[in-house]
């Protein structure tokens, strides 16, 4: 990815240095998702309990954000995060309207 959003560092003293990546956000769920750095196309590294794995990103065709796999595979897009947070919000307040 050209201009990742993220930027992680792990210092962990159980490992011989620190552990750095780029990273993106998940625009509908907030997952933070690591990025396999200097490639031109997203491609998300994803581990799979022994060895990292390079996938091809994902993108939703609605928002044109980057989503994480998980999202990706659900195949709707429930909005922005910031929209899904307000909507939940409407309707507690109309829940507590109702009484």
């Amino acid at each position: 990815m050209r201009k990742p959003q993220g930027y992680a560092r792990v210092l962990d003293p159980t490992l011989p240095h620190d552990v750095e990546w780029d990273t993106i956000t998940c625009i509908h769920c907030q997952t933070i998702v690591r990025i396999k750095p200097g490639t031109l196309a997203t491609v998300y590294l994803v581990w799979d309990g022994q060895h990292w794995l390079e996938e091809l990103g994902a993108m939703c065709a609605k928002c044109d954000k980057p989503v994480c796999l998980a999202c990706h595979d659900i195949g709707s897009c429930p909005g922005p995060w910031e929209q899904q947070l307000e909507r939940i919000e409407r309707i507690a307040a109309r829940a507590k309207l109702r009484g």
